[in-house]
C-alpha cells in the first residue's frame, strides 16, 4: 500500500517531502470477514430490541460497536436525518440516517427518559448499557435463534458496510467520512484487500510530521 501511494504521488508530480509523510502501515493482514446480507437479516429478525439498533447502527451508520452501544437521543438530529457524536479518540462522526434506522431510532427516542440515556439501554432490565461481553452473549445466541453457522461480530458489519459503500461509489474519502477515520490510511486497511482506486487528490490531505520536541 504505501508503494502505491508514493507512486500515485511521484506521477502526480507531488513533491516528495509530502510523500515522505506517508506513514509506514504495520505490516498484519485486515480481518476479511464480511457478513452476506442475507445471514444479516436473519439475524436482525432473531435479535433483541437493543441488540437490532447496534447492529443497525453499525450497518446502515458505520458506528462502532462502542458508540452503537451508548448513543443517546442527544446524538440523533431529526431535522436533519443526521447522527452526530464523538467516537473513538475524540473523533467526530456525521452521518446519514436511512429510513429503516430512522424509524427504529424514533422509537427507542420516544421511550427514552432524558436525552442522555443510552438508547440501547431502553428496553433492557435493568436500564443499563450493554456491556461487551453482553453484546458477544446476545450475538451468540442470536446466531443460534437464526441458525447461521458464520461467526461474524459488530465490527465486520461496520466493515462490511464500509465496503460495499466504496464498491458503489468508488470514493475512498467518503468511506473515510463514513468511518470517521482521521486517517486515510486506516480506511485503506479496513478495505484490506479489495481493488482500491487511489488518485493523486487522495493524498491531499497527509497531515503534516509530528514534531519531536529537543530534550
Amino acid at each position: 500500500m504505501q508503494g502505491q501511494l508514493r507512486k500515485i504521488g511521484r506521477d502526480a508530480g507531488i513533491e516528495e517531502e509530502r510523500i515522505a509523510r506517508v506513514p509506514k502501515l504495520p505490516g498484519c493482514t485486515p480481518r476479511e470477514v464480511c457478513v452476506p446480507e442475507a445471514e444479516f437479516e436473519a439475524g436482525l429478525r432473531c435479535a433483541p430490541p437493543y441488540l437490532e439498533l447496534i447492529l443497525l447502527l453499525a450497518h446502515e451508520a458505520g458506528l462502532r460497536h462502542q458508540a452503537a452501544r451508548t448513543i443517546t437521543r442527544a446524538n440523533v438530529d431529526f431535522d436533519r436525518n443526521r447522527i452526530v457524536g464523538k467516537t473513538k479518540g475524540g473523533t467526530l462522526y456525521d452521518v446519514p440516517m436511512t429510513e429503516r434506522l430512522k424509524a427504529r431510532l424514533l422509537w427507542f427516542c420516544a421511550a427514552a427518559q432524558d436525552a442522555h440515556e443510552p438508547l440501547a439501554a431502553v428496553f433492557r432490565s435493568p436500564r443499563l448499557a450493554p456491556t461487551d461481553n453482553a453484546v458477544r452473549a446476545a450475538m451468540a445466541q442470536m446466531r443460534h435463534a437464526a441458525r447461521l453457522t458464520s461467526k461474524w461480530n459488530v465490527h465486520d458489519i461496520r466493515r462490511t458496510a464500509a465496503r460495499a459503500l466504496y464498491e458503489r461509489t468508488r470514493d475512498i474519502r467518503k468511506v473515510q467520512a463514513f468511518l470517521g477515520h482521521r486517517m486515510l490510511w486506516t480506511t485503506c486497511w479496513y478495505l484490506g484487500n479489495g481493488q482500491i482506486q487511489l488518485e493523486a487528490k487522495d493524498l491531499e490531505q497527509i497531515p503534516p510530521p509530528k514534531e519531536t520536541k529537543s530534550a
